[in-house]
């Protein structure tokens, strides 16, 4: 009777052991295409007393981990999600700014006000090419208005995904601190925590988007985060992110300034997104952002400002309009007035057609050829100084060094080597983006190979189970008959 005894409890532990593994195996295939999600395995092991075998007994639940691997492709996550916000980011401000070939870009209005200028010249009294003249004029001044509107809207969008990231965060980096906890209350009571780390693994992942991050283990299982270059995110307690978003960005607005919102952890300003890559919280999408903010949307609105200082001043010399005096305004103005060398930043965003010689603003265009400030008509044969404006327009002059073109050019010439550079930048910016996601995509690949649920193995293993529970279901209806038998004797 008791080796009957025996038997039956060691049946019984087989099929506890095998219905544990059916569920685990049930898990698995639910969660096979869940994202993050590490397969998990039921550990066996013997239960012996007094040096006999009495069946098997479940060591817990197991997670298939790469550790190195899993490691790599989280630095991956920050590289990649960096990179594709930068290549985003380009791509809407080389959008603003159009390449030389494409029509609506600043280099293409800047051909058609070149062609206006030679056509007005070369037949001065002819109404319609002054008007042209005046309307490409126009068309110009109000695209670099355009343009420089599109840069803000890109800079602000920066300031707003800053705020939403910074949200995201602080969720993340909570629920993990909680499920730390629990996770350590179950390690110290002697449950089972595989589900557990599964969902706190899920986390990390989700916060590795953001920073480049680095985990450590804690007792009881549990973990800090830092990131590679030493700042902390949570150890024992979620570290606190804040920041205080600003709808509306003018140009003369930086952080330096204080006019701009930085990033503090824990009450602590840090440098995060300065364009040098130095920082404890450089690598991922939220320095991305601030670089974008900070950085290269300033940049590129500053190439702007002095496209609109460099067409402005060409036209101011009473050489190239003799009617001008000292200080007035020439073809193109400052909101109106003229050029302010103290005031150049969100020049871009100003610049605009002399109401002198615009119609829609009341003005005359054979001021355009006669001179801005002229009392009255003079000649008009005579193309004196539209053929100074043209020489104006055409004459290759330096550009500030700020600008990176390292040769003296046309009007023409100055935007189309701003379009060419942000081309460049997009495309730089595009091929880091296409590197990164590719990589990335290979370790994950690796990590998934190994930590990835197999649904044709899960299944075959499935069968075997079943076989192993039938076995032991066999046992048990033997020895319920034997029971049976040995009642009746």
């Amino acid at each position: 009777m008791t080796s009957l005894t025996t038997s039956l409890n060691i049946a019984l532990t087989g099929l506890n052991a095998a219905s544990t593994q059916t569920e685990i195996i049930a898990n698995n295939v639910a969660n096979a295409l869940t994202p993050g999600y590490a397969a998990q395995s039921v550990e066996l092991t013997s239960n012996v007393v007094e040096g006999n075998g009495r069946g098997v007994g479940l060591a817990g639940v197991t997670l298939a981990s790469d550790p190195v691997t899993t490691a790599s492709r989280r630095l991956s996550d920050a590289e990649t999600a960096a990179a594709d916000y930068m290549s985003t980011a380009e791509t809407q401000l080389a959008l603003a700014i159009g390449t030389p070939d494409v029509d609506g870009s600043l280099a293409a209005y800047a051909v058609e006000l070149e062609t206006a200028f030679v056509a007005a010249a070369n037949d001065p009294a002819a109404d319609v090419y002054l008007n042209n003249l005046a309307d490409a004029a126009r068309d110009y001044a109000e695209a670099i208005n355009e343009a420089a509107t599109d840069i803000r809207t890109v800079r602000q969008n920066a300031d707003a995904d800053i705020n939403r990231m910074v949200d995201d965060i602080n969720t993340i980096l909570i629920e993990i601190e909680s499920l730390n906890i629990q996770i350590q209350e179950q390690e110290v009571s002697g449950g089972e925590t595989a589900t557990l780390v599964n969902e706190r693994d899920r986390q990390i992942d989700a916060l590795s988007v953001y920073f480049e991050i680095k985990t450590f283990p804690r007792d009881n299982n549990a973990v800090a985060i830092y990131t590679t270059s030493g700042g902390v995110l949570l150890d024992i307690q979620a570290s606190t992110l804040e920041f205080d978003p600003t709808p509306i960005i003018t140009p003369d607005m930086t952080l330096a300034a204080g006019s701009l919102s930085p990033l503090t952890i824990n009450g602590s300003v840090v440098s995060i997104g300065t364009g040098n890559g130095v920082g404890q919280y450089e690598g991922g999408a939220l320095a991305a952002a601030f670089e974008v903010r900070d950085v290269t949307t300033p940049d590129v609105n500053s190439d702007l400002d002095l496209l609109a200082e460099d067409l402005i001043l060409r036209f101011e010399d009473t050489a190239v309009d003799p009617t001008l005096a000292p200080g007035d305004a020439g073809l193109f103005t400052d909101a109106g007035g003229p050029y302010d060398a103290l005031d150049v930043t969100g020049l871009a965003g100003r610049i605009a057609l002399n109401a002198a010689v615009d119609p829609e603003q009341g003005g005359d265009t054979w001021r355009l050829r006669d001179g801005i400030n002229a009392l009255a008509q003079g000649d008009v044969g005579d193309s004196a100084i539209l053929d100074a404006l043209n020489t104006a327009y055409t004459d290759p002059v330096a550009p500030p060094a700020a600008t990176g073109i390292a040769v003296a050019v046309s009007a023409t010439g100055f935007a189309s080597q701003i379009s060419s550079q942000q081309a460049a930048r997009q495309l730089q910016a595009d091929a880091d983006a296409t590197f990164s996601a590719s990589f990335n995509a290979t370790l994950r690949q690796s990590e998934t190979s190994i930590t990835g649920v197999n649904t044709d193995a899960e299944l075959q293993f499935l069968i075997f189970v079943e076989q192993l529970y039938a076995a032991n279901a066999q046992v048990i209806r033997v020895i319920d008959e034997l029971f049976a038998e040995l009642l009746r004797i």
